[in-house]
């Protein structure tokens, strides 16, 4: 584990700087376009707020439901 400890004073959630991030994978289909692109970045959201939610400073892979 990497910990730098830097700090982030304008923080209320958290005295030092946290990275939480959403990650998912695709294999993409031409047909899908501009669609399957915007398909990917709502499951990568998805993911990211999951990571916030369940306590900052880890990586969630999105999973269906």
């Amino acid at each position: 584990t990497l910990d730098l400890h830097l700090e982030h004073r304008a923080s209320e959630a958290d005295p030092y700087v946290t990275l939480s991030m959403g990650v998912v994978t695709l294999v993409p289909e031409v047909a899908d376009g501009d669609e399957g692109i915007e398909a990917l970045l709502v499951k990568a959201d998805q993911a990211l707020y999951k990571a916030k939610k369940t306590g900052r400073n880890r990586v969630v892979a999105w999973t269906p439901e």
